[in-house]
């Protein structure tokens, strides 16, 4: 079998641009089982076969994949020398077979292109490779003069209505491609079109271009009308998230209002226990100092001078009164509390003069002091 390069088509659906203006094409038909027309350039026609087993081939599907798409097929095939020549987007990686048509989705991203098609060019055109089997047959009750094997997908063009030799042209529902062009009984030109249900009609082929033109004018309006609906839909549900947009503001003032008031009253609770925690710590200070003062005087005696002293010098000063080799010198507050507190059982039970703030220097309570303060020394490591 020798091979040949051959080209298809069929009309370009379900497209959209994104954000960034790329036109993309989502499970577009490129090619479907039939027999076709191919004309050459001395005016002879070939009609040739893609067989399901062909077409639907894995190798086939596979070869849809990652092909670049040009605008117009080039002449020649696409490789890597050329491709920034001639690509103008590429196919996906999703090519499939639904039983019916072969299909993949892909992206064009040249704006001259873009333009093209949004001025009606928009028929697609796969550019392929396949050898050629001789051997005559029928598919679907049409003659065929060779059928196509290998078939491998080297590029898909977009290119205008009518061009010679491909007349496969997609329309949904309706009258899809151009099998064969013949006269019957002498007569007019007869095109028979295979509609998508696999039936196939035959008309006159003015009154099949009529019939393809009047569809694809149909094709046009659908496609304006899901436009206008799309952006209908999309004016309403604007609206809607500006309404939506609108109460979320008012909710939030009102939640902010409520939070800023929670706060408020929060700050004059906060305020107020403060000041009243500030006047319970004064009175428990003032009233600590007073008992202070009156354990103090035990040992100090009435005399000596409290106001120009802090709480830790008045307990220091008690505890060199009862042991004058005290050194409070890398002494924590703790140990200086403890010592004092320590030091009160002492005083009590020594005999104090409150007046004076002396010893009553008797061998009795000088020797019971001597125990207190060894027995002290042995706790807490102090020094007599």
């Amino acid at each position: 079998m020798k091979t040949v390069t051959r080209y298809d088509r069929m009309a370009i659906m379900d497209s959209a641009i994104d954000d960034d203006g790329f036109l993309n094409i989502t499970a577009c038909p490129i090619a479907k089982p039939g027999v076709f027309p191919y004309r050459f350039s001395d005016g002879s026609e070939l009609m040739e076969a893609k067989l399901p087993d062909d077409i639907f081939s894995p190798e086939t599907v596979q070869s849809a994949n990652s092909k670049p798409i040009t605008n117009d097929h080039p002449s020649e095939t696409v490789k890597p020398a050329n491709y920034k020549k001639y690509a103008v987007g590429m196919t996906h990686n999703d090519a499939q077979s639904d039983g019916r048509h072969l299909k993949v989705s892909m992206t064009v991203a040249d704006q001259k292109t873009l333009d093209q098609i949004r001025d009606g060019k928009h028929e697609l055109s796969i550019g392929f490779l396949a050898k050629i089997d001789e051997n005559p047959g029928e598919y679907q009750g049409t003659r065929y003069d060779a059928a196509q094997k290998n078939i491998k997908i080297n590029h898909i063009a977009i290119v205008d209505r009518g061009r010679a030799g491909h007349d496969v042209n997609l329309f949904g529902d309706s009258a899809e491609m151009v099998l064969d062009k013949h006269k019957s009984n002498g007569g007019n030109q007869m095109t028979k079109l295979m509609l998508d249900s696999g039936d196939t009609v035959e008309l006159e082929s003015d009154a099949a271009d009529k019939v393809q033109a009047q569809i694809k004018a149909y094709k046009q309006q659908i496609t304006d009308a899901k436009e206008q609906a799309k952006q209908s839909k999309e004016t309403a549900e604007e609206t809607e998230k500006k309404l939506k947009s609108a109460k979320d503001d008012k909710e939030k003032a009102e939640s902010e209002a409520t939070k800023a008031n929670a706060e408020k009253d929060a700050e004059k609770a906060k305020a107020k226990k403060a000041k009243q925690d500030a006047a319970d710590s004064i009175q428990e200070a003032v009233k600590n100092r007073l008992a202070l003062e009156k354990k103090a005087k035990k040992v100090l005696g009435d005399s000596y001078e409290f106001e120009s002293k802090d709480d830790k010098q008045i307990k220091v000063d008690a505890i060199k009164k009862l042991n004058d080799s005290f050194d409070e010198k890398d002494k924590d507050d703790i140990y200086i509390n403890t010592y004092f507190d320590a030091m009160q059982d002492i005083a009590e039970n020594t005999g104090f003069d409150n007046a004076g703030g002396e010893f009553h220097k008797d061998s009795a309570n000088e020797t019971k002091i001597g125990k207190n303060l060894d027995l002290y020394d042995k706790k807490f490591g102090g020094e007599k």
